[in-house]
């Protein structure tokens, strides 16, 4: 069961990826530099993820069809969705601080 009471399904849809590929980094990657670096060949679509058990850290690849100053207003609607996100499933007293380019910060 979820915190709201609703009930979870036990088998759960094998749904395929929305991101691909996905690569994973070993902990004290750069997630951001290495997206940047394998993007030419990758794509779009593509998340690069670090592992670790102290902090949370992906860059996902995009290929907007903007111009880079309009492309660029995406990263501050992800950084609030990501926020209401974390804020409907956190504690209520813990903070969450913006920190630009796009660092958000709990705690």
């Amino acid at each position: 069961m979820t915190r709201d009471g609703a009930r979870v399904a036990e088998e759960l849809p094998a749904l395929p990826s929305v991101f691909t590929p996905i690569i994973a980094l070993r902990e004290g990657g750069d997630a951001l530099s290495h997206a940047c670096a394998i993007a030419p060949e990758q794509g779009a679509g593509t998340l690069v993820w670090v592992r670790s058990w102290a902090r949370a850290e992906a860059a996902i690849v995009l290929e907007p069809e903007e111009a880079l100053p309009t492309a660029r207003l995406v990263l501050h609607a992800a950084s609030v969705a990501l926020a209401d996100a974390l804020g409907a499933y956190g504690p209520p007293d813990i903070p969450l601080i913006f920190e630009w380019p796009g660092r958000l910060r709990l705690n």
